[in-house]
């Protein structure tokens, strides 16, 4: 074989490897990216779903802390009512008792 032939397919054999080189290792990359992208995927879907859950228990603190504030009106009142009783009681003892 002619020595400047054989001198360009040992350049062609050495870019063939030098380019499953570099595919071998865009592969890798590629495969590492996706891996990657999969985790940032659960990853966001946890904090989702962890922002989700937030988001209802603030919902529900707000409903329960409006409940609370409602029942301190009604035990306020009652406990209005009761002194006005008490008070009206030991009036009706003080005419009653001799």
């Amino acid at each position: 074989m002619n020595k400047l032939v054989q001198s360009h397919l040992d350049k062609l054999a050495e870019a063939v490897g030098e380019m499953t080189r570099l595919m071998a290792v865009a592969h890798a990359k590629i495969e590492q990216q996706a891996e990657e992208k999969e985790r940032n995927a659960i990853e966001t879907w946890g904090k989702d779903r962890r922002m989700a859950i937030l988001e209802e228990n603030v919902t529900r603190l707000n409903e329960v802390l409006e409940e609370n504030r409602r029942l301190r009106e009604k035990q306020n009142e009652a406990a209005d009512h009761a002194a006005r009783l008490l008070a009206h009681v030991r009036e009706l003892q003080g005419k009653f008792t001799p």
